[in-house]
């Protein structure tokens, strides 16, 4: 753990965490967050100084000067939110207090504990609740931490995709045989995503970021990719489309590595929650 920053906050389920959440784990959930809070603490740390030894009529003067990257911190447009989410108050009003030096422990202390306590406790007093209905929540303290985020959210399964793999795990259809070249480009566009846009690809295909233990050979039904054949538009001009509950792609016959590449992200990224029938 980070030896500076704001101090620990609870675990969000007492009993179902084996060391209490601490604010430094921000840096795993949000790691550019976390970064923009590392610059912030100076600043609090500057600020702390100046009440504690400038002259109360030097203060204001002093605490404006507070800047970051420049800027002062009145004008970096931000409030008492969840970056990203204006909608996230970090407390009651939130949403219309601007961040400024006399808040700024305020907000340092209150972030940090809403992304990773209030706003997900929630969730897992459901799991708690869903999962004991099948057996007692104590039953995963037989596991370590490593095994239970295995069977939960690894992405070792991601990290370590391979062409060959891909091409075994993958069923080919209605078009396509694995020795297609577009299923030879498939597996290579796929092999070079970053793993953020695997887990997109993942949830764009099936629902679901995170792949069961197993992984790909794992899915059922098994992830099936055929051809998409439409009249309507070029091929290049075409999109990927998915049947999400049957874990089924449907893919044009593009020309090049390049061309799915593009179509593939531009799918991922733009038409994420567009549900169309066809």
């Amino acid at each position: 753990r980070a030896a500076a920053g704001p101090p620990a906050v609870a675990a969000a389920v007492p009993g179902a965490a084996w060391h209490p959440v601490e604010h430094a784990d921000l840096r795993f959930v949000a790691p550019a967050l976390w970064d923009t809070l590392l610059k912030l603490q100076p600043l609090a740390a500057r600020k702390r100084r100046i009440l504690a030894d400038e002259p109360a009529h030097s203060q204001p003067a002093a605490l404006a000067g507070l800047e970051l990257d420049g800027v002062a911190l009145e004008e970096l447009g931000l409030t008492l939110t969840v970056p990203g989410h204006d909608d996230v108050p970090l407390r009651e009003g939130g949403e219309d207090e601007a961040l400024t030096a006399h808040n700024l422990d305020d907000y340092l202390a209150l972030l940090p504990e809403v992304i990773l306590v209030s706003s997900v406790k929630p969730l897992l007093e459901a799991f708690r609740r869903g999962f004991s209905k099948v057996l007692p929540i104590d039953c995963l303290r037989l596991l370590c931490v490593e095994e239970v985020l295995e069977m939960f959210g690894s992405d070792k399964g991601l990290l370590a995709w391979t062409p060959d793999q891909l091409l075994h795990a993958f069923k080919f259809e209605h078009g396509y045989t694995s020795n297609s070249r577009a299923a030879r480009l498939l597996v290579e566009v796929l092999c070079d995503l970053p793993l953020d846009t695997k887990r997109k690809f993942l949830s764009f295909c099936t629902g679901c970021p995170r792949l069961p233990v197993g992984g790909l050979s794992a899915l059922r039904p098994p992830m099936t990719v055929v051809k998409k054949e439409s009249s309507r538009a070029p091929t290049e001009q075409q999109l990927p489309s998915v049947m999400t509950c049957a874990n089924y792609l449907k893919l044009p016959d593009y020309p090049s590595a390049a061309v799915l590449r593009d179509r593939l992200l531009v799918a991922l990224f733009e038409a994420d929650g567009s549900f169309h029938l066809s």
